[in-house]
């Protein structure tokens, strides 16, 4: 009976052995000093270890991201008979390679002694796909974030365009009503009310800055310059709400810019800093440096990459109350705001003037760690020439009583400005659409010396109509006008566009409209 047994015992022990020795997964058993004392082909195969090598070793020599060997001993002492754990880790193997591994660990007790099973699983190929999909959703929330900017562009300019096309006949009636004889008061009301419209118009300004959309002339200028002229205004405004630190190169790098939208970017930088909270210290920096160099939490415009050739940076840090994730994700959209209701164009507007100089803004920021803001500028060229400063060109009285073709689809603005033509002396012939325009003007040959047209209507657009109308006259002048800028008109024109003698961007005053008129009429004029 007892040869049975034993032979009985043997043979499972045997049939134990096979399954470990088979078995896909590596097998450690160790000791509670952490000798191996048992291994099987798995492990020995995926470790490049012999068994008689790896029974030599302790699992610290396997497991480089292993606890002390005092906290290790300390954990095995606490895991209860038949009780298990389960573990990341990464293994090393013969050839100094490593790979992460899956490591499911219980004590046992064997032979009146407690050892540790570690059953350990490669998932390296589990590992790449979690990092793709990772990557993946990355992409994904980068690709949504993109197009949500984008919408938010889109629904912008469209607000902007149209908001300046009803701001026109506010702006254009109330000149209107300015020239009849008005008594001091009233006067005085409607001052008031052009004021208030201009200022509306501002904001609409605001939302074209945010496109990137306010182009102005620039030249060759220090930027360490730009930023020690704007430092007295902004340490005004700063007063009693924080305190500005500059560190400033004598000379600093060389920027192709419109120094007023740079001032405006500098400034609205500076305000967000103390306005998140009054009293911090703000640091204004002054470099030149790859903007691909730093680890960036946030990155504006989204489709902007931030290069590896030197740019010139302004660096703007404070030690607030910094940012969350959620605020980051949502930093650059139009009216977003930390602080009260009403703002949230600061940072927009700050984004859209340094995209349309070519740069791109980054951002760092944790909560509690302040925030610092990168404004990252391309170098100018050695050599960029300052552009000549256009010319202003005031209306001529020989030329008055000339016709002007108004084509416009909105009656309330085609009416307004056929009467501010009208009080400026010309004659005037409307269109409510460009194939109207075309079928006036052919219909009095020799009649209209100058158009004015409307961008954006149905059917034929502004350029379409103008096109149309140099079939018939070469040589007749245009004038283009829409609520969007010129540079955005100009984008919208087709690569055969015609060449427009100027542009009014709406709302506009009469004074603009006169200059406009003039600079177009005037002989040899572009």
């Amino acid at each position: 009976m007892k040869r049975q047994m034993e032979q009985a015992l043997r043979e499972s022990e045997e049939k134990f052995r096979t399954l470990v020795e088979e078995a896909a997964e590596m097998l450690f058993l160790h000791d509670l000093e952490g000798r191996v004392v048992e291994v099987n082909r798995a492990a020995c195969e995926r470790t490049g270890y012999t068994r008689a090598e790896l029974m030599r070793m302790h699992v610290w020599d396997l497991d480089p991201q292993a606890r002390p060997r005092g906290d290790q001993k300390a954990v095995w002492n606490q895991l209860a008979l038949g009780a298990q754990t389960e573990i990341d880790t990464v293994h090393r193997c013969k050839d100094g390679s490593t790979y992460p591994a899956e490591v499911r660990v219980a004590r046992i007790s064997y032979g009146g002694r407690d050892y540790m099973l570690a059953l350990a699983r490669d998932i390296t190929e589990r590992k790449r796909y979690e990092e793709m999909v990772e990557q993946q959703a990355a992409l994904d929330r980068h690709m949504a974030e993109m197009h949500r900017a984008q919408s938010l562009g889109r629904m912008a300019g469209a607000i902007a365009h149209h908001f300046n096309n009803q701001l026109q006949v506010v702006i254009g009636n109330l000149e209107m009503a300015a020239l009849d004889d008005l008594s001091a008061r009233s006067r005085e009301c409607l001052n008031e009310s052009l004021a208030a419209a201009e200022r509306a118009a501002q904001v609409s300004g605001l939302l074209l800055a945010y496109l990137g959309q306010a182009h102005a002339a620039r030249h060759t200028a220090d930027l360490a310059a730009i930023c020690r002229d704007a430092l007295p205004l902004i340490q005004t405004l700063a007063a009693g709400a924080a305190t500005v630190e500059a560190e400033l190169p004598a000379a600093g790098p060389a920027v192709q810019v419109n120094t007023e939208h740079i001032r405006q970017v500098l400034a609205n930088l500076m305000a967000n800093a103390w306005e998140a909270r009054p009293g911090c210290v703000v640091r204004l920096r002054v470099a030149v440096a790859a903007p691909a160099a730093y680890q960036a939490d946030k990155v504006l415009p989204l489709d902007w990459t931030p290069p590896a050739i030197p740019h010139a940076v302004i660096e703007i840090s404070d030690d607030g109350p910094g940012l969350t994730p959620d605020q980051l994700e949502q930093l650059g959209d139009p009216f977003f705001t930390t602080k009260f209701t009403g703002r949230g164009l600061g940072l927009p507007v700050a984004l859209g003037l340094t995209r349309a100089h070519g740069g791109g803004l980054l951002i760092n920021s944790r909560p509690g760690q302040g925030a610092t803001f990168r404004v990252c500028l391309p170098l100018a060229p050695d050599s960029a020439p300052a552009p000549a400063a256009a010319p202003v060109v005031g209306p001529s009285p020989s030329l008055r009583r000339t016709t002007v073709l108004v084509v416009e689809d909105e009656m309330a603005n085609r009416v307004l400005t056929q009467h501010l033509l009208e009080s400026l002396n010309y004659d005037v012939l409307a269109a409510a659409n460009g194939k109207q325009a075309v079928e006036i003007f052919a219909a009095r040959p020799g009649r209209v010396d100058v158009v004015l047209c409307d961008l954006t209507m149905p059917g034929d657009d502004g350029w379409a109509t103008l096109a149309a109308l140099r079939r018939q006259a070469p040589n007749l002048p245009v004038i283009l006008m829409s609520g969007y800028d010129e540079n955005e008109a100009r984008r919208m024109a087709p690569s055969d566009a015609v060449r427009i003698n100027a542009f009014i961007r709406k709302p506009y005053r009469l004074a603009g409209l006169q200059a406009a008129l003039a600079r177009c009429l005037t002989p040899h004029s572009d």
